[in-house]
């Protein structure tokens, strides 16, 4: 059932991808204004109805900071260690710094989430990705900055990003009481939907954009270590410290760890490393592949939990 899920899911993924690809490559196409377009327009009002729709509540706060957490060592652990390896002067660190806090886990979670947990589950699930939606304009952008500016600019240029304020005043409404209306709501989800299509379309430009383009091996050992040990071994820790010594989760809020740390790179990080002219082509690439992966990935770790749990 999850491999149909996934593939119903993929497959039209993998089409506005071919579509960005042929547009890229035969209509000559610029992708910079498009993605400056997605991280100061689209992103804030995406993350404002995130936020202001979502239901915070306290028997939901644990999970969201486990996922937290993961995002935070994992990220952390793989810019440093790539710096040890590869130097502090190259930027690739900073770009395998920006993938390392996120996730898809949107794009591709939430119909597995959906399938295997049910729509009762889906606004925990929704709680539980927001750390994601937050470090990837934050923490992950800072390490992208880095690789240009000192602390103090990258940190001031991090504040810049209208994302952040959407965020922040998506939670004053939803903590003051209001009640989004129809007509934005209704503009919300396409806000949303423009995200998933110019993002995905987004990957295949930056491909078409590989003129010349050396498959980096040593890059891609880095985001295997990333997104295939990393993340996963993590979140394995935190369900298992959970079920001998917290004993404080539901069953559901394992499984959605466990999906979350299989999800492959964020779709979003295309834009991000165009905009900051971060290997946007090799981005592009890694991106890709661990979509492709995840057709194997996520259901081997689905299949890993109901082994070890």
């Amino acid at each position: 059932m999850i491999f149909d899920v996934l593939i119903s899911n993929v497959l039209p993924l993998y089409g506005l991808i071919l579509l960005g690809y042929i547009i890229g490559k035969y209509a000559d196409l610029d992708v910079e204004p498009i993605a400056t377009i997605m991280l100061y327009a689209i992103l804030p009002v995406v993350m404002f109805g995130a936020t202001a729709t979502m239901d915070f509540t306290l028997e939901y706060s644990l999970p969201p900071l486990i996922i937290a957490s993961i995002s935070v060592i994992a990220s952390i652990t793989i810019y440093h260690g790539s710096g040890f390896f590869w130097g502090n002067n190259d930027k690739r660190k900073n770009l395998i710094g920006l993938m390392g806090v996120s996730s898809n886990a949107t794009y591709f979670g939430i119909p597995i989430a959906l399938a295997i947990a049910g729509q009762e589950w889906l606004s925990l699930y929704m709680i539980m990705v927001m750390p994601l939606f937050i470090f990837d304009c934050t923490l992950g952008y800072y390490y992208g900055v880095r690789g240009h500016f000192n602390v103090r600019d990258s940190l001031v240029r991090v504040a810049k990003l209208p994302i952040i304020y959407g965020a922040l005043l998506g939670i004053v409404i939803n903590l003051l009481g209001f009640e989004l209306s129809t007509v934005m709501l209704d503009y919300w989800e396409r806000f949303t939907g423009t995200t998933i299509i110019l993002g995905m379309m987004l990957i295949g430009a930056g491909l078409s954009k590989m003129e010349g383009f050396r498959f980096d091996t040593q890059f891609f050992i880095g985001i295997a270590i990333l997104r295939y040990i990393l993340w996963p071994c993590l979140g394995i820790l935190w369900v298992l410290a959970d079920l001998h010594y917290l004993h404080i989760l539901p069953d559901t809020a394992h499984l959605f760890i466990i999906l979350i740390c299989a999800c492959p790179l964020a779709a979003n990080t295309v834009a991000y490393a165009t905009k900051l002219d971060l290997h946007p082509a090799l981005t592009s690439c890694m991106v890709l592949i661990t979509t492709i992966l995840a057709l194997a990935f996520i259901p081997f770790m689905l299949w890993l939990r109901e082994i070890l749990f």
